[in-house]
This record gives C-alpha cells, structure tokens and sequence, in this order.
C-alpha cells in the first residue's frame, strides 16, 4: 500500500488518487475514510483520522463531493479486496516482514 495513495478500509484496498480524479477533486480536501464508510452519518466519524482539524459530520471534509457514488468509487478499478499480498506490503508490516527474512537469512544451522 502507498501510504496517501491508498487507503485499506473494511477488508477493501481504495484508490485515492483514482477516486479523487474520477470525481474532479483534490485528495486533501476530503476526509476519505469517512467518505467510504459504509457506517451511517456520524457513526463514521469512527474512522476519521484527524478530527482536531477536519471537524464534525458536517464539514466540508467529511461532506461527499458533487456527483460522488460510494459504490461507484468502491468498485473497479478504484478499489479492489485485500489480499495478504497488498497488506503485508504496506508499512510496517513490510518492514516486520523483512526483518524476519533477513533473521531465517542469516540463521546459523546450530539455531535449527
């Protein structure tokens, strides 16, 4: 996962730049985890990761762009399911991932 890029939400792995293109707005200026949410109204606030500055249910990060379709934007090819593959290449799974590589890698045969 690119971090800013793509978002994992709900076992779904999201195209923000896609989705943000398909609809004619910049990325920053939405709140995307709330957008995406299948939670009602404000019960999705939940997965607002920054509500110092993005505010309650009712500000414009967390209000839908013109034309936006949540299911339009959680089909192909703008999301897709998660797989271990996608998860596990993202951070910090990549790194804990790695590191046990480079661990078994250099295992001496006495460890065995």
């Amino acid at each position: 996962l690119d971090k800013g890029k793509t978002l994992f939400l709900a076992g779904r792995v999201y195209d923000l730049e896609s989705i943000a293109k398909k609809f004619n707005v910049k990325q920053a200026d939405y709140c995307w985890p709330v957008l995406l949410s299948t939670k009602p109204g404000a019960q999705a606030l939940a997965l607002c990761p920054d509500h110092t500055n993005h505010g309650g249910i009712k500000s414009s990060f967390h209000k839908c762009p013109p034309q936006f379709n949540r299911a339009a934007a959680s089909a192909a090819p703008y999301a897709k399911p998660a797989t271990a593959a996608l998860t596990l290449s993202s951070t910090p799974f990549r790194r804990v991932k790695q590191a046990m590589t480079h661990q078994e890698g250099t295992r001496s045969h006495s460890d065995d």
